[in-house]
C-alpha cells in the first residue's frame, strides 16, 4: 500500500538571517506515514521538527531528497498543479489565533478552501461547513461568529475543521495543543484521535510532550540536530530508550 507520506533522504539548507550563509538544518531524514497512522516527531526546541514539517508539505523547499504524498513526488508539481494538490495535505499550526483571519467569520474561514478546490453550489458549501463544525464539536451558530469570540481550544477546533474541509489524506500537526491548558489539550487530542479513526487520516504529529506522543501516536521518531536518532513503536521507544537523547527526554518528562 502506498504511504500517505513517504520521505527519503531529506536534506534542507536554509540561509541565516544575519549573515545570509546557508546552514544545514535537516541531514538526510527518511520517514514514512501510512494511511490511518499517527507518527510522532519529538525532540528539543531547535532540533528541526518544524522545518521538517514544512518541508514535508513543500512550504520549505528541500535541498535534496524525495517527498511523496499519496505516491506523488512533490518536486514534480509546479504552480497550479501544486496548488490543486494541496487539498490532499493540510497543516494545523501551534497558534490557532494567528492561523485565523480575524476579519472573516468562521463559516467563511472554513468555506474558503472548499470554494478554492471544489466546484460546489452555495448550498453544498453551507452543508459541508455545517457538517465540519458539528464534526469538531462546535455549536451550530459557530459559522456566523468571529474568531475572537471563541476560546483558544475552540479556535483550534476551527483550524482543524478548516484543515479537514477538502478531506485531505495527510494532516501535519505542529504542536497543536501546546498553547492550551491541560483539560482543553485532552479534548483536542481525543478529537484528533477520533478523526484519524473515522477518516483514515495519516497524521504527522510534532510535539515536545512525550505523554501526548504516547497517547496519540502509533510510532515515534526522535530528532536531534536535524537527524532522526531513534524510531519505532511508541511504547517500545519510550519504555526502553536506546539513544542518549531519548533517555534525556524521557528523564526530563518523568
Amino acid at each position: 500500500m502506498t504511504s500517505a507520506l513517504d520521505i527519503q533522504d531529506l536534506v534542507v539548507d536554509l540561509a541565516e538571517a544575519r549573515s545570509g550563509r546557508r546552514r544545514r538544518i535537516l541531514h538526510g531524514i527518511t520517514l514514512h506515514v501510512a494511511p490511518g497512522e499517527a507518527v510522532g516527531l519529538v525532540g528539543s526546541s531547535g532540533c528541526g521538527k518544524t522545518t521538517f514539517a514544512r518541508a514535508a508539505l513543500r512550504l520549505v523547499l528541500p535541498t535534496s531528497g524525495v517527498v511523496k504524498v499519496n505516491g506523488i513526488d512533490l518536486a514534480t508539481l509546479r504552480g497550479q498543479a501544486l496548488r490543486k494538490f494541496r487539498r490532499h495535505m493540510q497543516m494545523v499550526f501551534q497558534d490557532p489565533a494567528g492561523a485565523l483571519n480575524g476579519r472573516m467569520r468562521v463559516g467563511e474561514l472554513i468555506a474558503e478552501p472548499i470554494r478554492v478546490h471544489e466546484h460546489l453550489s452555495d448550498r453544498e458549501v453551507d452543508d459541508r461547513v455545517r457538517e465540519l463544525t458539528e464534526t469538531v464539536g462546535l455549536t451550530p451558530d459557530a459559522a456566523d461568529r468571529w474568531p475572537h469570540q471563541f476560546s483558544g481550544g475552540q479556535r483550534q477546533r476551527i483550524c482543524i475543521a478548516r484543515a479537514l474541509a477538502c478531506r485531505p489524506s495527510l494532516l501535519v500537526c505542529d504542536e497543536p495543543t501546546s498553547s492550551l491548558d491541560v483539560s482543553i489539550q485532552a479534548k483536542i487530542l481525543n478529537l484528533l484521535n477520533r478523526l484519524r479513526d473515522e477518516h483514515g487520516l495519516a497524521m504527522l504529529f510534532i510535539t515536545h510532550d512525550l505523554a501526548v506522543a504516547r497517547y496519540l501516536c502509533n510510532r515515534i521518531a526522535v530528532m536531534d540536530g536535524g537527524k532522526i536518532v531513534e524510531s519505532g513503536d511508541t511504547d517500545a521507544v519510550l519504555d526502553a530508550p536506546a539513544h542518549s537523547v531519548t533517555r534525556e527526554l524521557v528523564a526530563a518528562a518523568g
